[in-house]
């Protein structure tokens, strides 16, 4: 019974060892192979013997010559701090691609201390290519003393633990990358964790960045040869309007080497002071220092027509700007408040009087192009259901397409409703996500308008499935003669549908499906060449 007893003791002892430190110590790990028969046969002697020896190793391990060594690694512009005295094995990246070599450097040199990064030494910075990028993808960190040959191996995610999990359906033959964010727009907010992703044809990750707060609007321009990356990212949040959806940012520019080269918020211009925050629907980048941005301002107005509110002391409305910003200086600015003929043709959030909302987000912009035939903007404006053709430096609205003011004569099956994403194809064509709230579906809208005569001259529509996104989403055109849609679903109950999807729609078949865990939402998944 006593024989039993201590072998009993020596399991207990040897299995707390090993989930302890996660077999991670070689000692460790032999030990906790012998086998049971073997355990059987030892004695009491024999066992004391073997618990010695093994408390023997596993002190010398924790007090062995690196317990007191901090190694301060800078992976591009990002620090870790890697305490030796802890064994925590693996370590999370804000940022990372697999396209442009990455840096590491320490900041913090010990001679007695070589450290190893993929089996290349660190010793002044290195420039090493992240091959691939994976949730099973590690990059080792191999420490050792020199002069005792104590060591560790720290790992590097190359895909942060807290991206969510995917899959993919399909290889689509058309080139070009995914570009898209990861919103969760849930009651569980401050626990999550909002990403931008850069992803290839075959569903793998080429670049991502995470965020604490929202982020989005992530795409490539190409602009006089260059490549520029852009997104939003959510900044000061006291300009925050109550039960208004959008998100005070600022924009952030990156060259072709994921290096910030700009951060662009408001310029001051009449009553938009100097540093006030975009807003994070859109943004055009014309050229290096020259950018079309948007944002949210709270007014109160005065120029209301007195058939929509009764009270003669204003009302508090949140005014949809644009900005044109050239080396730090307004070349112009749009003021939806400039134009009180569009109040009366809110669909929504109209509260004029401020009875249920402190504000009337009663536009809500949401994208714009420019028209390259007169460089003019092509604007979609959420709650009044219309798109509308702006004039550059005049700021005069040149039209109305759809909505209450349409003047197009769109028939009902032809209108629209809190759509986004209106884009200009080679033809002239308009294409939009029609999230299609009115009638609970969402599809694509083509439209050829004459703009001289105000008439449609060619209509089209493009179902998927049941899907339905009451906010957000894109769409964008990769085969204008073959009816190629790349379709970024937005937000809604996915839980058993895709939240991207490219289709054939000449054979009514998809070609690549984008599949996120329950609950993930997106503002956008748009392909670009």
């Amino acid at each position: 019974m006593r024989k039993i007893k201590y072998i009993g003791l020596l399991v207990i002892i040897i299995l707390i060892l090993v989930v302890g430190y996660k077999k991670k110590v070689n000692i460790i790990k032999e030990k906790a192979k012998v086998s049971i028969k073997k355990v059987i046969e030892l004695n009491k002697e024999e066992t004391n013997e073997l618990l010695k020896e093994l408390i023997s190793k596993e002190e010398k391990r924790v007090n062995d010559s690196l317990k007191n060594e901090t190694i301060i690694l800078k992976i591009n512009e990002e620090r870790i701090l890697v305490d030796c005295s802890s064994f925590e094995k693996e370590f999370d990246l804000g940022e990372l691609n697999s396209e442009v070599p990455v840096k590491f450097s320490l900041e913090n040199k010990n001679k007695k201390v070589q450290i190893k990064i993929m089996n290349k030494i660190l010793d002044e910075e290195i420039e090493i290519k992240i091959e691939k990028i994976g949730r099973d993808i590690k990059i080792p960190i191999n420490i050792v003393n020199l002069e005792t040959g104590d060591g560790r191996t720290y790992y590097i995610n190359t895909l942060n633990s807290k991206f969510p999990k995917y899959k993919t359906i399909g290889i689509s033959p058309y080139s070009g990358d995914y570009y898209g964010d990861i919103n969760s727009y849930n009651n569980d907010r401050k626990n999550k964790s909002f990403f931008i992703y850069k992803m290839n044809s075959l569903g793998k990750i080429l670049y991502y960045k995470i965020h604490s707060a929202s982020i989005s609007d992530f795409k490539k321009t190409i602009v006089n040869g260059k490549i520029r990356y852009s997104y939003y990212i959510e900044d000061k949040e006291e300009y925050n309007y109550e039960n208004v959806g959008y998100a005070p940012t600022k924009l952030i520019v990156m060259d072709e080497n994921y290096k910030i080269i700009d951060i662009v918020s408001c310029k001051k211009y009449n009553n938009v002071p100097e540093g006030f925050p975009l807003e994070n629907h859109d943004s055009i980048i014309l050229d290096d220092n020259h950018y079309i941005v948007s944002t949210y301002f709270g007014e109160n107005v005065n120029n209301i027509d007195k058939k929509l509110i009764e009270k003669s002391t204003g009302s508090r409305v949140v005014a949809a700007i644009i900005q044109e910003i050239k080396d730090g200086k307004v070349l112009w600015q749009w003021n939806s408040t400039d134009h009180p003929e569009l109040y009366e043709l809110s669909q929504e959030h109209n509260d004029y009087k401020n009875l249920q909302n402190k504000w009337a987000d009663y536009i809500h912009f949401n994208s714009m192009t420019v028209d390259p035939k007169d460089n003019n903007l092509i604007c979609s404006f959420r709650n009044i259901d219309s798109i509308l053709k702006i004039e550059r430096y005049t700021g005069n609205i040149l039209w109305i397409l759809g909505g209450k003011g349409d003047q197009f004569g769109l028939k009902e099956k032809e209108k629209f409703s809190r759509q986004h994403y209106a884009r200009l194809l080679s033809d002239g064509s308009i294409t939009l996500f029609d999230n299609g709230n009115k009638n609970k579906k969402s599809r694509i809208l083509e439209l050829k308008i004459d703009e001289v005569n105000k008439k449609l001259i060619n209509y089209k529509e493009f179902y998927l499935n049941n899907h339905f996104s009451p906010a957000c989403g894109s769409v964008n055109k990769i085969d204008e003669k073959k009816n190629v849609f790349m379709i970024g679903w937005g937000i809604g109950d996915f839980s058993n549908l895709e939240n991207a999807t490219e289709v054939d729609y000449s054979s009514n078949k998809k070609i690549f499906e984008l599949i996120f865990e329950k609950n993930i939402n997106t503002y956008r998944v748009v392909k670009i060449k």
